[in-house]
């Protein structure tokens, strides 16, 4: 319908990255790796890991999941 075709308040189907976290956290603690201490301290992001993935939002994008979709990006195109 024309009505809701056409509202501004709508917004995308949100993605599970709290729950992706959790349940695959070695597996994506292991994508933080020394070549990304350009963009972060890497040694303290493996340091507080743990830390870091209790204090994430259940709702939101997290800070910690855009990390990782950068460090995955530069792996995927030798970046």
């Amino acid at each position: 319908p024309e009505e809701i075709r056409l509202r501004k308040d709508k917004i995308g189907f949100a993605t599970p990255e709290y729950g992706w976290l959790n349940e695959n956290s070695d597996a994506f603690k292991g994508y933080i790796t020394s070549d990304m201490n350009e963009f972060f301290n890497v040694n303290k992001m493996q340091k507080d890991w743990d830390e870091l993935l209790t204090k994430q939002s259940r709702t939101d994008i997290t800070t910690l999941w855009r990390f990782i979709n950068l460090a995955v990006w530069r792996k995927v195109y030798n970046l």
